[in-house]
Protein backbone atom coordinates (compact mmCIF):
# COMPACT_ATOMS: atom_id res chain seq x y z
CA UNK A 1 0.00 0.00 0.00
CA UNK A 2 1.02 3.51 -0.68
CA UNK A 3 1.82 6.21 1.67
CA UNK A 4 -1.04 7.94 0.70
CA UNK A 5 -2.91 4.94 0.53
CA UNK A 6 -4.27 5.40 -3.25
CA UNK A 7 -2.59 2.48 -4.59
CA UNK A 8 -2.70 -1.22 -3.08
CA UNK A 9 -1.21 -4.34 -4.54
CA UNK A 10 -2.33 -7.56 -3.52
CA UNK A 11 -1.72 -11.14 -4.42
CA UNK A 12 -3.12 -14.83 -3.14
CA UNK A 13 -1.78 -18.22 -3.95
CA UNK A 14 -3.84 -20.85 -3.61
CA UNK A 15 -2.99 -24.44 -4.48
CA UNK A 16 -4.78 -27.46 -3.49
CA UNK A 17 -5.25 -31.43 -4.39
CA UNK A 18 -8.25 -34.48 -3.98
CA UNK A 19 -7.80 -35.98 -0.42
CA UNK A 20 -9.27 -39.35 0.38
CA UNK A 21 -12.53 -37.91 1.80
CA UNK A 22 -12.64 -34.60 -0.47
CA UNK A 23 -12.31 -34.23 -4.28
CA UNK A 24 -11.62 -30.88 -5.63
CA UNK A 25 -10.19 -29.34 -9.07
CA UNK A 26 -6.72 -29.13 -8.32
CA UNK A 27 -6.49 -25.60 -8.32
CA UNK A 28 -2.97 -24.35 -8.22
CA UNK A 29 -3.56 -20.41 -9.03
CA UNK A 30 -1.88 -17.01 -8.68
CA UNK A 31 -4.31 -13.96 -8.34
CA UNK A 32 -2.85 -10.48 -8.58
CA UNK A 33 -4.50 -7.60 -8.17
CA UNK A 34 -4.23 -3.75 -8.19
CA UNK A 35 -6.53 -0.91 -6.83
CA UNK A 36 -6.50 2.77 -7.02
CA UNK A 37 -8.31 5.39 -5.63
CA UNK A 38 -8.52 9.02 -5.67
CA UNK A 39 -10.47 12.11 -4.43
CA UNK A 40 -10.68 14.78 -7.31
CA UNK A 41 -12.96 18.22 -8.59
CA UNK A 42 -14.94 18.86 -5.47
CA UNK A 43 -15.91 16.16 -3.72
CA UNK A 44 -15.90 13.10 -6.41
CA UNK A 45 -14.44 10.04 -5.75
CA UNK A 46 -13.00 7.43 -8.11
CA UNK A 47 -12.03 3.55 -7.47
CA UNK A 48 -10.85 0.54 -9.72
CA UNK A 49 -9.51 -2.64 -9.30
CA UNK A 50 -7.94 -4.80 -12.17
CA UNK A 51 -7.07 -8.21 -11.29
CA UNK A 52 -5.38 -11.19 -13.10
CA UNK A 53 -5.28 -15.18 -12.37
CA UNK A 54 -3.38 -17.77 -13.91
CA UNK A 55 -2.15 -20.78 -13.00
CA UNK A 56 -3.39 -24.66 -13.75
CA UNK A 57 -7.05 -26.29 -12.85
CA UNK A 58 -9.38 -28.82 -13.47
CA UNK A 59 -12.93 -28.20 -15.22
CA UNK A 60 -14.46 -30.30 -12.80
CA UNK A 61 -13.94 -32.43 -9.32
CA UNK A 62 -15.24 -35.52 -10.77
CA UNK A 63 -12.11 -38.21 -9.77
CA UNK A 64 -12.93 -38.88 -13.26
CA UNK A 65 -11.55 -35.63 -14.29
CA UNK A 66 -7.67 -35.83 -14.63
CA UNK A 67 -6.78 -33.11 -17.19
CA UNK A 68 -4.97 -29.77 -16.30
CA UNK A 69 -6.06 -27.28 -17.99
CA UNK A 70 -4.66 -23.51 -17.89
CA UNK A 71 -6.37 -20.60 -16.22
CA UNK A 72 -6.22 -16.93 -18.14
CA UNK A 73 -8.81 -15.17 -15.94
CA UNK A 74 -9.45 -11.27 -14.96
CA UNK A 75 -12.10 -9.35 -13.09
CA UNK A 76 -12.29 -5.48 -12.65
CA UNK A 77 -14.62 -3.34 -10.37
CA UNK A 78 -14.84 0.39 -11.04
CA UNK A 79 -16.87 3.31 -9.10
CA UNK A 80 -17.27 6.56 -9.10
CA UNK A 81 -19.36 8.82 -6.82
CA UNK A 82 -20.04 11.82 -4.70
CA UNK A 83 -21.58 13.37 -1.65
CA UNK A 84 -24.43 14.55 -3.10
CA UNK A 85 -25.68 16.16 -0.13
CA UNK A 86 -24.94 16.16 3.60
CA UNK A 87 -26.38 12.60 4.48
CA UNK A 88 -26.26 10.90 1.17
CA UNK A 89 -23.19 9.44 -0.89
CA UNK A 90 -24.48 8.38 -4.68
CA UNK A 91 -22.02 6.36 -6.87
CA UNK A 92 -22.42 4.22 -10.07
CA UNK A 93 -20.18 1.22 -10.29
CA UNK A 94 -19.12 -1.56 -12.43
CA UNK A 95 -18.56 -5.09 -11.94
CA UNK A 96 -16.92 -7.31 -15.13
CA UNK A 97 -15.30 -11.20 -14.59
CA UNK A 98 -14.46 -12.99 -17.73
CA UNK A 99 -16.21 -16.25 -18.33
CA UNK A 100 -15.76 -19.09 -20.69
CA UNK A 101 -18.35 -20.55 -23.19
CA UNK A 102 -15.93 -23.67 -24.04
CA UNK A 103 -15.23 -26.41 -21.90
CA UNK A 104 -13.60 -28.65 -24.21
CA UNK A 105 -10.36 -26.46 -25.35
CA UNK A 106 -7.54 -26.61 -22.55
CA UNK A 107 -8.22 -23.08 -21.15
CA UNK A 108 -10.24 -22.30 -18.65
CA UNK A 109 -11.07 -18.19 -19.11
CA UNK A 110 -13.73 -18.29 -16.07
CA UNK A 111 -13.02 -16.07 -13.09
CA UNK A 112 -12.71 -18.28 -10.14
CA UNK A 113 -13.39 -15.50 -7.08
CA UNK A 114 -11.47 -18.46 -4.74
CA UNK A 115 -13.30 -17.90 -1.41
CA UNK A 116 -14.63 -14.51 -1.39
CA UNK A 117 -18.30 -13.32 -0.18
CA UNK A 118 -20.31 -12.07 -2.74
CA UNK A 119 -21.84 -9.69 -0.59
CA UNK A 120 -21.24 -7.06 -1.13
CA UNK A 121 -21.72 -6.47 -5.17
CA UNK A 122 -24.48 -8.59 -5.99
CA UNK A 123 -27.02 -9.28 -2.59
CA UNK A 124 -27.83 -8.18 0.38
CA UNK A 125 -26.51 -11.23 2.62
CA UNK A 126 -24.08 -14.61 1.03
CA UNK A 127 -27.14 -16.51 1.98
CA UNK A 128 -28.30 -14.73 -1.42
CA UNK A 129 -25.98 -15.95 -3.67
CA UNK A 130 -27.31 -15.29 -6.97
CA UNK A 131 -24.40 -13.88 -9.38
CA UNK A 132 -21.17 -15.55 -8.32
CA UNK A 133 -17.85 -13.27 -9.24
CA UNK A 134 -17.63 -14.99 -12.98
CA UNK A 135 -18.90 -14.85 -16.32
CA UNK A 136 -20.46 -11.28 -15.43
CA UNK A 137 -21.14 -7.69 -16.22
CA UNK A 138 -23.14 -5.64 -13.91
CA UNK A 139 -23.14 -1.76 -14.26
CA UNK A 140 -25.42 -0.40 -11.48
CA UNK A 141 -26.34 2.36 -9.18
CA UNK A 142 -26.00 2.78 -5.34
CA UNK A 143 -26.49 5.38 -2.29
CA UNK A 144 -26.24 5.46 1.16
CA UNK A 145 -28.06 7.66 3.11
CA UNK A 146 -26.73 8.00 7.06
CA UNK A 147 -29.52 10.05 9.32
CA UNK A 148 -28.52 11.06 12.67
CA UNK A 149 -25.96 8.80 13.68
CA UNK A 150 -28.75 5.99 14.12
CA UNK A 151 -29.98 5.07 10.43
CA UNK A 152 -28.49 3.93 7.61
CA UNK A 153 -30.19 3.01 4.71
CA UNK A 154 -28.85 1.94 1.43
CA UNK A 155 -30.82 1.22 -1.95
CA UNK A 156 -28.74 -0.32 -5.27
CA UNK A 157 -29.88 -1.09 -8.35
CA UNK A 158 -27.58 -3.91 -10.97
CA UNK A 159 -28.42 -4.90 -14.51
CA UNK A 160 -26.79 -8.12 -15.15
CA UNK A 161 -25.63 -9.78 -18.49
CA UNK A 162 -23.17 -12.66 -19.09
CA UNK A 163 -19.71 -11.70 -20.34
CA UNK A 164 -19.63 -14.65 -22.56
CA UNK A 165 -22.11 -17.09 -23.92
CA UNK A 166 -22.59 -19.63 -26.86
CA UNK A 167 -23.58 -18.48 -30.09
CA UNK A 168 -27.41 -18.12 -30.04
CA UNK A 169 -27.61 -18.02 -26.37
CA UNK A 170 -29.34 -15.21 -24.59
CA UNK A 171 -27.20 -13.27 -22.12
CA UNK A 172 -29.79 -10.81 -20.07
CA UNK A 173 -29.76 -11.75 -17.20
CA UNK A 174 -31.88 -9.25 -15.59
CA UNK A 175 -32.65 -6.23 -13.66
CA UNK A 176 -31.70 -6.08 -9.75
CA UNK A 177 -33.27 -3.65 -6.71
CA UNK A 178 -32.14 -3.83 -3.19
CA UNK A 179 -32.29 -2.43 0.15
CA UNK A 180 -30.74 -2.51 3.53
CA UNK A 181 -31.96 -0.12 6.64
CA UNK A 182 -29.70 -0.36 9.66
CA UNK A 183 -30.98 1.11 13.27
CA UNK A 184 -28.37 1.47 15.50
CA UNK A 185 -30.71 0.95 18.78
CA UNK A 186 -28.12 1.50 21.28
CA UNK A 187 -24.54 1.59 21.26
CA UNK A 188 -24.24 -2.45 21.51
CA UNK A 189 -26.88 -3.27 19.26
CA UNK A 190 -27.60 -2.65 15.64
CA UNK A 191 -30.91 -4.05 14.22
CA UNK A 192 -30.91 -4.66 10.34
CA UNK A 193 -33.38 -5.02 7.31
CA UNK A 194 -32.89 -5.69 3.59
CA UNK A 195 -33.55 -7.47 0.65
CA UNK A 196 -33.49 -7.99 -2.88
CA UNK A 197 -35.98 -8.27 -6.16
CA UNK A 198 -34.98 -9.81 -9.19
CA UNK A 199 -36.50 -8.85 -12.46
CA UNK A 200 -35.47 -12.14 -14.37
CA UNK A 201 -34.15 -11.50 -17.85
CA UNK A 202 -33.99 -14.01 -20.97
CA UNK A 203 -31.38 -16.17 -19.83
CA UNK A 204 -32.88 -16.78 -16.68
CA UNK A 205 -36.76 -17.30 -17.72
CA UNK A 206 -36.50 -20.89 -18.75
CA UNK A 207 -36.11 -24.17 -17.08
CA UNK A 208 -37.05 -25.36 -13.44
CA UNK A 209 -37.47 -21.37 -11.93
CA UNK A 210 -38.55 -19.16 -14.32
CA UNK A 211 -40.00 -16.82 -11.98
CA UNK A 212 -38.89 -13.55 -10.33
CA UNK A 213 -37.41 -13.60 -7.51
CA UNK A 214 -37.39 -12.17 -4.44
CA UNK A 215 -35.65 -12.28 -0.98
CA UNK A 216 -36.00 -10.77 2.56
CA UNK A 217 -34.01 -10.94 5.71
CA UNK A 218 -33.47 -9.67 9.43
CA UNK A 219 -30.47 -9.29 11.63
CA UNK A 220 -29.32 -8.10 15.03
CA UNK A 221 -25.92 -7.37 16.06
CA UNK A 222 -24.50 -7.52 19.88
CA UNK A 223 -20.74 -5.75 19.87
CA UNK A 224 -19.11 -6.79 23.13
Amino acid sequence: ESSDKAWKVQSYWLKESDSADLNTKNRDLFTFSVDHTREFSEGWKYNIEAIGQTGHARQSTSSADITDRDVKAWMIHSHLGKQISENTFLRGEIDAASGDNDTTDDTIHAFDSLYGLRRFDYGPTDVYQTFPRSNILAPGLRSVTKLDGLHNIMIGYKALWLQKVASGDEDFLGHQLEFRWRYQAFKPLRLELGGAYLAKGDALDSGAYPDDAMYAYTALMYTF
